[in-house]
């Protein structure tokens, strides 16, 4: 289980090699919803468009970050205690 006091240090990269296609398309979807809920028919009152609105930036934002291919690296650093390992061999003497 991963201690959340002993990571370092957190990166998010995107290995996709289409990251800028994928992320200009995100930005003309958005405002693509944003005209689309700015009228809406049948009207509907400002509170639920905004709803709408919210939910389908969601939706979108999650199949494109899964477009993207991110990875998540997490660096943890934790300090042991030295541990010496000893053998000993018994030796007969009395033979």
């Amino acid at each position: 289980m991963l201690n959340l006091l002993l990571v370092s240090r957190y990166e998010l990269s995107f290995t996709s090699s289409y990251f800028w296609v994928v992320l200009m398309t995100f930005v003309v979807v958005v405002v693509l919803t944003y005209l689309y809920y700015r009228r809406t028919n049948p009207m509907l009152d400002k509170s639920k468009r905004i709803i709408l609105g919210i939910l389908r930036g969601i939706g979108l934002a999650a199949i494109f970050l899964a477009l993207a291919e991110p990875l998540l690296v997490i660096n943890r650093a934790e300090t042991k205690q030295p541990v010496v390992a000893l053998m000993v061999d018994k030796l007969r003497l009395d033979d």
